[in-house]
């Protein structure tokens, strides 16, 4: 008889046993779901924050820019652009950039023909204060002898999901 409850004590022990491992298991998938969750939920919130557009800039005033200063506001900010010569075909030009109130982790100058695709020019600004940024860039010769540029200030953010963005136009000849 001594045997007997022996087997049954060992076949409830087995039964514990398997109860007890469907038990952690359900609870491992419960922690890994709310893990996963709690993973979703962090990366809304970082999207959301990151969806923050970036301002959009207007010129102050028509400029001629190697001629004087140009000037981009949007509200209380200011992105000032200047060059250190009159801008001309391959002679190097050093763009010089101001930036109030626009925080900058990053810049790339891009320049483009207005009329005429003139290749990728495409410079990344070296910070040389506090708020100031430099690049220097030598502009395609182009046939017609001379050439609208647009000039865009890329000013990227980590905290804006795209970059602050700031248009110029300028001629070279």
């Amino acid at each position: 008889m001594e045997d007997n409850k022996t087997q049954t004590h060992r076949r409830r022990g087995k039964h514990i046993s398997r109860r007890y491992k469907r038990r952690q298991r359900l609870r491992l998938i419960i922690i890994i779901g709310l893990v996963l969750l709690l993973a979703l939920l962090a990366s809304f919130v970082s999207l959301f924050k990151m969806s923050e557009t970036a301002p959009i800039f207007h010129l102050d005033y028509d400029c001629v820019l190697g001629e004087e200063t140009c000037v981009a506001i949007s509200g209380e900010k200011k992105i000032v652009l200047t060059t250190n010569v009159k801008p001309a075909s391959m002679e190097a030009i050093t763009f010089t950039t101001t930036l109030t109130n626009v925080h900058a982790d990053h810049i790339i100058l891009d320049l483009q023909g207005k009329k005429m695709f003139m290749g990728i020019n495409q410079v990344d600004m070296t910070k040389v204060s506090d708020n100031t940024w430099q690049g220097t860039i030598e502009l395609a010769v182009c046939t017609t002898g001379s050439m609208t540029w647009l000039a865009s200030l890329l000013i990227h953010n980590e905290n804006l999901a795209y970059p602050t963005r700031a248009e110029f136009e300028f001629t070279a000849r």
